[in-house]
């Protein structure tokens, strides 16, 4: 039981962040969530995708001008300004699904969105190595092995970090409830 509180204590105080980044790979839930926590927080809410050429001059300028405000939440990993970004963020939330279950969600969600008229044409687009479907694939494992590096990256170690693995783990961190799905790892340097 004493380690059931800490965890409840933990996810609570992780509710109090002001920063929080949301990484996961393609399909995983990260946009959903993130538009979730900013409207919760009432803080902006920032897509990387959003902000132009990953590494250019321009995205480096809007993610600086993005994370120098007091509340926002940073949607998608932030690739180019790990440090700036990292090193603002109090809350790092991340997504570790099991490929199935993120291949089962990003095959629904383009099926979804596929236009009905058009779908033999949608079908040939599946084709390219960055369609969402491809791309959750082939790049799954690298969004793993970048969440169990997490710990190491620059600027993120006075950051919280709360681990999503099941869906039902989200739900249930978001509900602040124990659950095997979700776990949570203070900072290493608070």
């Amino acid at each position: 039981m004493p380690h059931q509180n800490g965890l409840v204590a933990a996810a609570a105080k992780a509710f109090e962040a002001d920063r929080i980044v949301v990484i996961g790979c393609t399909g995983s839930g990260k946009s959903t969530l993130a538009a979730v926590l900013a409207e919760r927080l009432d803080a902006a809410h920032i897509r990387q995708d959003g902000l132009g050429l990953e590494g250019s001059d321009q995205y480096v300028r809007r993610a600086a001008t993005a994370v120098f405000g007091d509340r926002w939440v940073f949607d998608g990993a932030p690739y180019y300004v790990e440090e700036l970004v990292y090193g603002r963020a109090e809350l790092i939330v991340a997504f570790d699904l099991q490929r199935r279950v993120v291949m089962g969600r990003v095959i629904t969600r383009s099926l979804r969105l596929a236009p009905a008229p058009h779908r033999d044409r949608s079908w040939r687009a599946w084709l390219n190595r960055e369609h969402p479907v491809r791309w959750a694939w082939s790049t799954w494992r690298d969004r793993n092995h970048e969440l169990a590096n997490l710990g190491d990256q620059a600027g993120a170690s006075q950051a919280t970090i709360v681990e999503l693995s099941t869906p039902r783990g989200v739900t249930a961190w978001l509900e602040r409830r124990i659950d095997p799905g979700w776990s949570v790892q203070p900072p290493a340097n608070p």
